[in-house]
């Protein structure tokens, strides 16, 4: 069937034909044949028939008289016959008379039917059979007649067959033709895509005839609608070419509109905040002059209002870059602990002005150091902390952080893993109705937005959290709130576990702690319960009451059974008796007065102070509580006696002075006459000495004739912007023309892009307006102190001892309380020793840029340093860190002097600590 179904339908034809024509041949022959063979033995066995009649009838008489040779003399007359092979004559008693054989016989094949007759013929005298005649015939002659016969035949049927085929193959090639011509065609169409083609007619009215109209007919229909759609496709490419012509030009417009749109931003960032610099900067200085109480009031609602203003400013700009998608994450190393801690700063003020308390959970188990974006985690948690705090009106604000289930795609690789981190604001206000929840995170929606509203806002704070939540890949911001009763905002964020970078405590540390018999006195329920789980976690016994009574009652008992507390931690504000009642009454019951005492205060008034200082606490801790400080605390209360307070003042007092400490010359380059009041008053608030410069221009020419140990710089001037002027400053440095000193960038923008645009100008960092008096002072510090200037090195020259720092000095007597002297002596000793090594190596990987270097060895160098208490040198090495973890460092070397100048510094004032006379007496016992 597969080779009949690979011939051409002439083939097929032809085939059929051909099949059953021979077929035909075939059956007539074998019917004929047939025919023949049935017929010849029909006559033979007839001439057989009467040849044995005749004979028999001339055997009556030697039958009857029994006359053998008569009777052999008749058959042998037989032998004239060659086919007669054998005939016998027997009497009726079946007895041989006479016989003869012939012994010629014919070969036959042995797949004829039938070689032989057989006849017996009785031979009857009257009424009486007297004997029989017996004659065997052989067909071997009626065979070979035959066989010609059909030989005949057959050549005849051939010669016919093959007739038959020449004419079938004539008459078939007419009628195949057509339709050969027309598989033709159709082949010729389909390969070259050409309908021009055409088939010949080649006869008038049979089916092929039609069916080649047909096809012509289709190739006229295909040929037509080709051309049609040709000049379809023709005129749709003209189409195309015009629409792609106004899509790129729409793509053009859109681009620059959209460039339009950052230029916009970038200029109505530094036209607002242009003046809201002087604004919230006057604001500033004036609250820092001699002002009356109203004025006061005055003034901190100006600044207040600024600040909120800004705020608005800052989250309309925040919005617009995720709306325009230029806004970018970042991925850093940070603890997430201390990032908590600063949120809860950032708003304890606000909070315990309301007479709010306001406290920050982690779970035990939760990661300390993360990789993620601490800029918006920071952004999202102060936003749901700030309204927490707008919409609560008493109670609490908590922030709960802990470690969820491990993330889904967690892969552990290295010392790095992922887990999923909950963050959770609750808190006791207002709530929020079923009906609002859905408005919640939408763009400028507020749960009130009636014009009799109480609460302020532009709604756009939950809007951009949720949106920032996203961007991190966290679970979309959640609330369970009832009206009335208060409201939980809560989140998820992957985020990497820096398992090389934990800070764990070692048991030598918890040591100190473990067994201390602690009692704490605190009626607020969230805080009873972080100071529990904190002071459990170093192994300490604690028990808790609510109220004074509950715990006199309790220090009683205990004294009873002579199993007193080590510790009292005493909350200040308390209803019934507040902590100094407590405390004064502790100190009056000789058996108790023994227990030193900790308060617990939201603020500590120079009153309180005092008064708890004769009372007898030991110290304090202020809220919200951070684990860090309160370890420290239960340190210093049990080794050390009331000058505890002492130092404790002497600590905020060393703090509150260090914004005017500077003796440096600064180069100011502003144009705006408010925003040069601002920075020059506030400079020289800092002890600096400052000239101005309206115009890079100026700047330039300025610089020629007088060295600087900074300049700030404004980036959007006439003339010559702050962009131009810097890569001029730093071209005339690297030829040696002016002395190296940092280049501060001063820009109202905060539009994405705008720190890399100054950076790469040659400027050495930047800060944002409006800026305040302590970001001044923390920038000025982190570019200026110890740094070898042309103002300091004079004084230096003249007293060369004044470089031991006495602040450093008092963070070192402060570490006494923690390791003791002479374990205190040992571990200088070692930081001497290895720090030396480490900063050795930190010079060779600044040489060679060594980015991931530089990281390990300033980020080993920030932890060993804020160990002995040099937490400035700690900060210029967590900044450096910092950088590097970003692919950034300083290669003009600057930041590198700033380092080993505080490092000399430090080294000096911990050798001038161990060359104490009373230290050195000690040390010899």
């Amino acid at each position: 069937m597969n080779l009949f179904n690979k011939h051409s339908i002439a083939g097929k034809l032809l085939q059929i034909i051909f099949i059953s024509l021979l077929l035909l041949i075939l059956l007539v022959f074998v019917l004929v044949a047939t025919n023949e063979i049935k017929s010849s033995l029909r006559t033979s066995e007839d001439q057989l028939a009467g040849l044995a009649r005749v004979t028999a009838n001339n055997l009556q008489a030697s039958l009857a008289f029994d006359d053998h040779e008569s009777a052999q003399a008749i058959i042998e007359s037989l032998k004239q016959i060659s086919s007669i092979l054998k005939a016998t004559v027997t009497n009726q008693d079946n007895q041989v008379i006479a016989q003869f054989n012939n012994h010629e016989k014919d070969w036959l094949p042995d797949w004829l039917p039938v070689h032989e007759i057989y006849f017996d013929q009785p031979v009857i005298f009257g009424q009486e059979r007297i004997g029989n005649l017996q004659l065997r015939y052989g067909l071997g002659r009626m065979w070979s007649q035959l066989g010609q016969n059909l030989a005949m035949f057959a050549t005849i049927v051939l010669l016919v067959f093959l007739l038959a085929v020449f004419l079938v193959r004539r008459m078939t090639s007419n009628v195949i033709q057509p339709i050969t011509k027309l598989s033709e065609i159709a082949k010729k169409v389909t390969d070259s895509r050409q309908y021009s083609f055409r088939v010949i007619r080649q006869t008038n009215a049979d089916e092929v005839s039609v069916l080649v109209d047909t096809f012509n007919k289709m190739l006229d229909q295909i040929q037509k609608r080709d051309n049609e759609l040709a000049q379809h496709q023709l005129q749709l490419e003209r189409k195309i070419d015009e629409r792609t012509s106004e899509l790129r030009l729409a793509k053009e417009a859109a681009e620059a509109a959209n460039k339009a749109k950052s230029q916009f931003l970038a200029n109505m960032s530094h036209e607002i905040r242009t003046p809201m610099n002087g604004v919230l900067g006057m604001a500033e200085l004036l609250l820092e002059t001699p002002l009356n109480e109203k004025q006061i009031r005055f003034v901190s609602t100006l600044h207040n209002s600024g600040e909120s203003l800004l705020s608005i400013i800052n989250d309309i700009l925040d919005f617009s870059k995720i709306e325009a998608g230029r806004f970018e994450l970042e991925t850093l190393k940070f603890n997430l602990y201390e990032l908590a801690g600063e949120v809860v700063d950032l708003f304890s003020e606000r909070a315990y002005s309301k007479m709010l308390e306001l406290n920050y959970r982690i779970s035990p188990g939760t990661p300390e150091w993360v990789r993620g974006d601490p800029t918006r985690i920071k952004q999202v948690l102060s936003n749901l902390v700030g309204n927490a705090i707008k919409f609560t009106e008493k109670g609490e604000i908590v922030i709960d952080i802990r470690l969820e289930e491990p993330a889904v795609d967690q892969k552990q690789m290295d010392d790095v893993c992922s887990a999923n981190i909950r963050f959770s604001v609750r808190d006791t206000g207002i709530g929020i109705s079923e009906d609002t929840v859905p408005f919640l995170f939408r763009a400028f929606s507020q749960a009130d937005d009636s014009t009799t509203r109480k609460y302020g806002g532009t709604g756009l704070g939950l809007a951009i959290s949720k949106q920032l939540v996203e961007m991190m890949r966290g679970s979309r911001i959640q609330v369970n709130s009832r009206a009335g009763v208060g409201s939980e905002f809560f989140f998820e964020l992957p985020l990497q576990v820096e398992q090389g970078m934990e800070r764990l405590k070692t048991v030598t540390e918890f040591r100190e702690l473990q067994g201390v018999r602690l009692l704490i006195v605190e009626d607020n329920d969230t805080n009873r319960d972080i100071l529990q789980n904190y002071a459990q976690s170093w192994g300490m016994q604690v028990e808790t009451v609510t109220n004074g009574i509950h715990a006199l009652a309790a220090l009683q008992k205990a004294a009873a059974v002579e199993q007193f507390y080590e510790l009292v931690l005493i909350d200040m504000k308390m209803p019934g008796m507040n902590g100094l009642e407590l405390g004064k009454q502790i100190k009056a019951d000789s058996v108790l007065a023994q227990i030193p005492l900790i308060m617990l205060t939201s603020t500590l008034f120079k009153g309180e102070s005092e008064y708890a200082k004769e009372i007898g606490f030991v110290t304090y801790v202020t809220k919200p509580i951070r684990k860090s400080e309160l370890f420290q605390c239960f340190k210093h209360a049990l080794g050390s006696n009331a000058g505890n307070m002492e130092l404790a003042e002497s600590k905020s007092t060393v703090q509150s002075n260090t914004l005017s400490n500077f003796n440096c010359r600064v180069l100011l380059v502003e144009d705006n006459p408010v925003n040069q009041e601002v920075a020059l008053s506030m400079l020289k608030n800092l002890g600096c000495e400052v000239d101005v410069a309206s115009n890079g221009l100026k700047a330039l020419e300025t610089l020629k004739h007088r060295a600087y140990d900074l300049v700030l710089m404004d980036c959007m001037m006439p003339e010559m912007d702050g962009y131009t002027a810097a890569s001029e400053i730093k071209q005339r440095q690297e030829t040696g023309q002016l002395y190296p000193f940092p280049i501060i960038a001063l820009t109202a923008n905060a539009i994405e892009g705008d720190r890399e645009m100054c950076l790469a100008a040659g400027m050495d960092d930047y800060l944002a307006k409006p800026f305040k008096a302590k970001d001044l002072h923390n920038t000025l510090n982190k570019w200026l102190r110890n740094v070898d200037t042309p103002n300091a090195k004079s004084a230096e020259d003249q007293f060369p001892k004044a470089i031991v720092s006495s602040k450093e000095l008092s963070a070192i007597h402060l570490l006494e309380a923690d390791y003791g002297k002479e374990l205190l002596s040992q571990v200088i000793k070692t930081y001497l020793l290895n720090a030396k090594e480490l900063m050795q190596s930190l010079e060779e990987a600044w040489n060679i840029g060594d980015l991931e270097a530089i990281q390990m060895t300033s980020h080993t160098l920030k932890s060993s340093s804020g160990q002995i208490g040099a937490h400035d040198l700690a900060e210029l090495f967590r900044s450096v860190e910092k950088e590097a973890r970003s692919q950034r460092y300083d290669a003009s070397g600057r930041t590198l002097v700033n380092i080993q100048h505080q490092f000399a510094q430090t080294c000096l004032s911990l050798t001038a600590y161990l060359e104490q006379p009373q230290f050195l007496t000690k040390g010899t016992h």
